[in-house]
């Protein structure tokens, strides 16, 4: 059970050019909600995984954003956990409501992927709230994926994962889904009939916490080689930088290649749940849910 009363209020957005010139600080652009009521009329946004797409042949971006709303009726141990749906135009301060998808699918949601112009998936990292398999998910396993399309939301693969994570959809149109405990990251087709079919699995030494894509397709992981550090990490996230490393995964003719681009035993960054390439820039972004600062290294 939360304090939903203690929940951050100052959550939101940023876009930052990665390669403009001058200071970080002066290349962050802070988004502003608008027509958006939030919980009560306050306008906040409590966010976890988030995913963008550009609208061909326009400047409009489509932003989903994982919200976690305190529930607000009398069992206030049941989800209330939302995807909403923004624009927005590159340049812009603000990002206009589109829509929100709320859905007993969406029970614990984590990270969500845009897989077609009206349509997305998203991962539940956990069984539903209130449920007696939620007690055992450390142990036996639990999550799903769900689909969003404009007429509503299902899961398309309710079992089979322990802990599912930052998934995403690759250049080959593949959607990869990481286990959080196993290392595991399961790899699936999507078919016309919007039917799940898992087609290979690639095994890493270490859980996995987010997936990205870059420019080539190369998918990066962001692992946790010391999970107990980590979760005490979570306690503690000034004082306690656990060590993590970032892996880039490759499609080869024939299966995958896996390969250690990066890591820190703890004593230079901190704990990034998320790292993203910038092939032209020769970079790696870093950055973290619990992490004080985003890290920035140079890749050659």
């Amino acid at each position: 059970m939360f304090n939903a009363s203690a929940r951050p209020l100052t959550d939101r957005l940023a876009i930052i050019s990665t390669r403009a010139p001058g200071p970080l600080a002066s290349r962050l652009q802070w988004i502003t909600p608008s027509h958006f009521s939030g919980v009560n009329g306050d306008a906040s946004l409590n966010l976890n995984g988030f995913d963008v797409r550009t609208i061909p042949g326009s400047d409009t971006l489509q932003i989903l954003l994982v919200n976690h709303r305190p529930s607000l009726g009398p069992n206030v141990n049941s989800a209330n956990s939302t995807i909403e749906l923004f624009e927005t135009q590159l340049g812009s301060s603000t990002m206009r409501h589109v829509r929100t998808f709320a859905d007993e699918a969406i029970h614990a949601p984590n990270r969500v992927a845009w897989v077609a112009q009206d349509a997305f998936v998203f991962t539940n990292d956990r069984s539903p709230q209130g449920t007696f398999g939620r007690k055992l998910d450390l142990v036996l396993g639990g999550g799903s994926v769900g689909y969003c399309h404009s007429t509503g939301c299902h899961l398309i693969q309710p079992s089979g994962f322990r802990y599912p994570n930052g998934l995403v959809r690759g250049h080959d149109g593949l959607i990869y889904v990481p286990d959080s405990m196993t290392g595991k990251i399961h790899v699936f087709v999507l078919t016309r009939d919007k039917i799940f079919e898992e087609v290979d699995t690639i095994q890493l030494p270490y859980g996995i916490d987010n997936l990205s894509v870059d420019e080539d397709g190369d998918i990066f992981a962001a692992t946790f080689p010391v999970s107990w550090k980590f979760l005490q990490s979570l306690k503690d996230p000034y004082g306690i930088n656990p060590p993590m490393t970032i892996f880039r995964v490759r499609k080869r003719e024939g299966g995958y290649e896996v390969e250690k681009v990066l890591e820190d035993d703890g004593s230079v960054l901190p704990a990034a749940t998320t790292a993203v390439h910038d092939v032209k820039g020769e970079m790696m972004w870093m950055g973290g849910s619990f992490a004080p600062y985003v890290s920035v290294c140079q890749m050659h």
